[in-house]
C-alpha cells in the first residue's frame, strides 16, 4: 500500500513524496502525511507569485482563470478538498504536522482561504478555532495510550516542538484519542474520526531534514499498526510503476 506524502520529503520505495500543487489525486491513496506549513507557503505563493508550481500533469498553477496549459488555484483548492472527501469517506488515515490556521488573502474567486479548508473537519471539531498557537520550547510527554501512532510519539517527541495545541474539551467532543501533552499539560498530539477514516495531528519536527529515514520507519510501522485494528475496505489500484520519491521540488 502507497503514502502520499506532502511537504515534508520522507525516503521509503512506498512513499510518493510532492508539493501540495504537484501531488497526484489524494483519493487515490488510504495513507497521507502532510506537513500543514507547506501547504500555506505554496498556496502563498502561488496566490502572491514568489515561486513557479505545476500540477501533476504539468499545467502551471495561476491566481486566474483558467487557460491553455493553466491551472487556476481556486479550481486546485476546490478539488483538492473534493479528493479529501473521498479520502476519508474510504476509510483513509491522514497524519498532519499541525500548525495553528492561517488565511490567505488574494487568491482569485475567493474572498478567502485557510490553509485547512481543503481537509474535512471532524464533528465537533473546528480547526480555525480548534487548533490554538503556541510554541513549545520542551519535548512533548506522551500520555501512554496504546496507539499505533505512540511508538512515533515517544522516539520523535525530542526531535519535535508544538506549534498548535488544542483544549482537552474540544478533543473529547470530537471523539478523540490524545497522544501527548507539552510540558505544560496541554494537549499537543491526538487523533480523530473523520467521516470514515481518521485523523492524527502531530507537533511539527525541529528539523525535517534529520533522521528522515528513520522517522519514514516509524511512520510505516504506525500505519502498518493500524491497518492490523481496521477493517478491511475497499482499496484503488495498486500503482505498480516504482516512484521518484524524492523530489527536488518538495517540500
Amino acid at each position: 500500500m502507497r503514502t502520499l506524502v506532502i511537504g515534508i520529503p520522507l525516503p521509503n520505495p512506498s512513499f510518493d513524496n510532492y508539493s501540495f500543487a504537484s501531488a497526484p489525486s489524494i483519493s487515490e491513496y488510504q495513507r497521507l502525511i502532510i506537513e500543514i506549513s507547506s501547504v500555506t507557503r505554496v498556496v502563498d505563493e502561488i496566490a502572491h507569485p514568489g515561486a513557479e508550481h505545476r500540477t501533476f500533469a504539468g499545467q502551471v498553477v495561476a491566481n486566474g482563470p483558467p487557460a491553455d496549459n493553466r491551472f487556476a488555484l481556486a479550481d486546485l483548492l476546490a478539488m483538492r478538498r473534493r479528493e479529501a472527501e473521498q479520502f476519508f469517506a474510504r476509510g483513509g488515515t491522514a497524519v498532519c504536522f499541525a500548525y495553528p490556521d492561517a488565511a490567505i488573502l488574494g487568491i482569485e474567486g475567493l474572498t478567502e482561504w485557510r490553509c485547512y479548508d481543503w481537509l474535512p473537519e471532524p464533528d465537533g471539531f473546528s480547526f480555525r478555532q480548534g487548533l490554538l498557537p503556541g510554541f513549545g520550547k520542551e519535548a512533548a510527554q506522551p500520555v501512554g495510550v496504546e496507539h499505533p501512532f505512540g511508538p512515533y510519539i515517544r522516539e520523535f517527541a525530542h526531535a519535535s516542538r508544538f506549534r498548535a495545541y488544542s483544549e482537552d474539551s474540544a478533543v473529547s467532543a470530537a471523539g478523540g484519542t490524545l497522544l501527548a501533552r507539552s510540558a505544560g499539560g496541554v494537549a499537543v498530539a491526538f487523533d480523530m474520526p473523520v467521516s470514515a477514516g481518521r485523523v492524527t495531528l502531530i507537533p511539527p519536527l525541529l528539523d525535517p531534514a534529520k533522521d528522515r529515514q528513520q522517522v519514514a520507519n516509524a511512520f510505516l510501522s504506525a500505519f502498518e499498526g493500524l491497518t492490523q485494528t481496521t477493517p478491511t475496505i475497499e482499496t484503488a489500484p495498486e500503482i505498480t510503476e516504482v516512484p521518484d520519491w524524492i523530489r527536488k521540488e518538495v517540500p
